[in-house]
């Protein structure tokens, strides 16, 4: 072979490759626009994402400020229960040192009629501590015409 044929094979496969190369290239150029439509697709999705994420960090804010303010409307509603038993424990005590029965029954009564909270069992016991008043009152009366009569 001579320099001359030496130089055209590689001039032949120069240019087979500089044709293989213009390929590539006219098929990376056609990619080109699908890969860039695929990357607004992603960043649209990020967005959408981004956002989503926002709105659920500000949906767990709100819970947990309900959740605390639920816990603290708990606590306040705890302490004033407990202060209120607090109370009935002390005015059972201050009955159960009194010995006067007409002071304790209607004490006793009393206490009963505050701690019901359904209307047809405060007139319930409406009507049963007037009459056991009344009893009581009667017993008593009849009490002391009996020591009288002594």
């Amino acid at each position: 072979m001579t320099s001359v044929s030496r130089c055209v094979c590689v001039c032949v496969s120069v240019i087979d490759a500089l044709r293989d190369a213009l390929a590539q290239v006219k098929d990376l150029s056609r990619q080109i626009p699908e890969l860039h439509a695929v990357k607004l697709q992603l960043e649209t999705e990020r967005d959408g994402l981004k956002a989503e994420v926002s709105d659920l960090q500000d949906a767990l804010r709100d819970a947990l400020a309900r959740l605390d303010a639920a816990n603290n409307t708990v606590t306040q509603l705890r302490a004033d229960l407990e202060r209120r038993l607090r109370e009935k424990d002390e005015e059972i005590d201050g009955i159960r040192s009194v010995q006067d029965p007409l002071y304790l029954l209607t004490a006793t009564l009393l206490l009963l009629f505050s701690l019901s909270a359904d209307c047809s069992a405060r007139a319930n016991f409406s009507t049963e501590y007037f009459a056991l008043v009344g009893t009581i009152s009667r017993h008593g009366v009849q009490k002391v015409k009996h020591s009288n009569q002594e």
